[in-house]
């Protein structure tokens, strides 16, 4: 994830964005930023604007968080809890990122927002991305509920 700031017209990495957003929200700021990337398609899409807070503790089942893992800063969707981890995947991901600890969140997407519209056909794609990002973790929290 790459953010331009539009103060100083420079890019700032992941983990600089990372350390602001740490830095911002524990002061009960919001930051802006654009997110990056293709991981947490239809819900996000690749350049949308999101607004992140702080984080409540417990941090919602289905909400999207900043977080680091691995030393890799994600900015993916929490599907499970417990204690004070929260285990975390990306809605378009075949693959799940694992366990993090709730200290390693440094911000939650309060809102966001498309930075254009889609065509007719991109449109479709959307809706059948949708459809299968709800099946897959519809799936999952059934499962996980027996």
């Amino acid at each position: 994830m790459f953010v331009n700031s539009c103060v100083n017209q420079r890019d700032y990495t992941a983990h600089e964005v990372y350390a602001l957003c740490a830095e911002v929200t524990t002061a009960g700021g919001r930051l802006h930023l654009q997110a990056t990337g293709r991981s947490m398609l239809p819900s996000l899409p690749d350049g949308a604007v999101v607004v992140l807070g702080a984080v409540p503790q417990p941090p919602p089942i289905g909400a999207v968080v900043l977080g680091l893992l691995h030393d890799h800063v994600i900015l993916h969707r929490v599907l499970w809890r417990w204690r004070n981890q929260v285990f975390l995947a990306g809605d378009a991901n075949a693959w799940c990122d694992g366990w993090v600890s709730s200290e390693y969140l440094a911000g939650m997407v309060i809102e966001w927002q498309p930075i254009t519209r889609k065509s007719y056909a991109a449109r479709w794609r959307h809706v059948l991305a949708w459809a299968v990002a709800l099946t897959r973790h519809g799936g999952r929290w059934l499962l996980g509920r027996r």
